[in-house]
């Protein structure tokens, strides 16, 4: 305390200004001559940052768990650098939730919310019905999906009723005891119609054991079909093989990636990458095949270099090639058009088969004088279409539709 003077004084601090500058020159001193400037309302403002119980931190908390949930994100992004710099340049006032808080707190908070959402929603409905299969993550932990499908109006709603890691053996009665914990929790059991699922053993028996009448999911017929055919296929099985020997070269050697694309640039082509063939993934022996007859004259161009003459592709392998790609068109397009879930799909499977039935009948019989190999795929996808869809004609959920 410099002295004990008094003065009436309103918003300002001119009058102490002075005071000081008369009276008390060495404190003017001490500070080099110049006032400190405290910082005003809207400084402060911009400064702070929003407390934890604030309605807005619970707010900008929600959106970004919901975003890592939609987005399939690592909970992982709010630690890195360029994900927080774009949070505090959108508002500096908001603090990103640690990774610690987002899994013990925000998103088995998310979580419940949805389930209590859809809870509601299928309490609505008079019926539903299911569809379900079992798949392995890259790091071999296996998971039970589960996903319910239901009409909102003359709208198809489809939500995943659960995804959950199944360490146990994958028997049908272990599926079937999953199965009927969820159909508990959302108490659906007496409103299911039916659950597709694939032909697998295990999946044919889980739902019988689960009390739900069964459906085999037809696009995975139709695949079984086509496996059939390209597996017994002797020239097709070495056409795939050399085609399937090709891609893996080029995606393991950057040199030969770049000189398939020069190969394509030189011809004028459209810069395209060859497909790999992956056995689960349905259609990839199509979608190779079809990729590389589109960039055949840049691969008869590029199979010239020293390590690819073993893969060489001959005239009568593009042949072959053209023929297997005309003969599976159909099965590629049913496929497609059978695995859409923003429409009903099983009022389609009587008539897409009998349509099948007939185009391979049709096209074994005329190709019969003019391509031999032609015609013997087409009768033999005919036939496994016949044995493959025999249950269709008996199965009275179909049937109805």
């Amino acid at each position: 305390m410099l002295c004990s003077t008094t003065y009436k004084t309103g918003m300002g601090t001119s009058n102490l200004t002075r005071h000081l500058k008369r009276r008390h020159p060495e404190a003017i001193a001490r500070t080099g001559g110049k006032q400190q400037a405290s910082p005003n309302i809207t400084q402060y403002l911009e400064s702070s940052k929003y407390p934890p119980d604030s309605n807005q931190r619970k707010k900008l908390d929600h959106l970004v768990t919901v975003m890592i949930a939609k987005d399939m994100r690592p909970v992982s992004v709010v630690e890195g650098k360029g994900f927080k710099a774009l949070v505090e340049g959108l508002n500096n006032k908001y603090t990103l939730p640690s990774r610690r808080a987002l899994t013990s707190t925000h998103l088995p908070k998310l979580l419940e919310e949805e389930k209590d959402k859809l809870r509601t929603a299928l309490g609505q409905v008079p019926w539903c019905s299911l569809t379900s299969d079992m798949w392995t993550s890259r790091t071999n932990s296996a998971f039970f999906n589960v996903t319910v499908h239901y009409l909102k109006g003359y709208t198809l709603e489809t939500k995943v009723l659960c995804c959950l890691q199944f360490p146990e053996s994958h028997t049908g009665a272990n599926m079937a005891v999953k199965l009927s914990e969820q159909l508990e929790e959302y108490g659906i059991k007496d409103k299911i119609v039916a659950i597709t699922t694939d032909n697998a053993a295990n999946a044919k028996s889980f739902g019988q054991r689960a009390g739900l009448a069964q459906v085999f999911c037809y696009a995975h017929c139709l695949n079984l079909c086509a496996q059939d055919v390209l597996k017994e296929e002797e020239d097709l099985k070495e056409v795939r093989q050399k085609i399937s020997s090709l891609v893996k070269a080029v995606r393991r050697s950057p040199g030969l990636k770049v000189e398939l694309e020069n190969c394509q640039k030189r011809l004028n082509l459209p810069p395209k990458v060859l497909i790999a063939e992956v056995k689960t993934r349905w259609n990839s022996a199509f979608l190779m095949l079809e990729r590389a007859y589109e960039l055949k004259d840049a691969i008869t161009l590029f199979q010239n270099h020293a390590s690819l003459i073993e893969h060489a592709l001959t005239p009568g392998d593009w042949s072959t090639a053209k023929v297997a790609i005309e003969i599976l068109q159909p099965l590629f397009e049913a496929t497609k058009e059978m695995s859409g879930e923003q429409y009903i799909t099983s009022s389609k499977v009587i008539p897409m088969t009998k349509n099948l039935l007939a185009w391979y009948d049709r096209d074994a019989t005329q190709r019969e004088d003019q391509n031999s190999r032609g015609s013997q795929l087409s009768r033999l996808i005919f036939l496994r279409l016949e044995e493959r869809f025999e249950q269709v004609k008996n199965n009275k959920n179909i049937c109805n539709t």
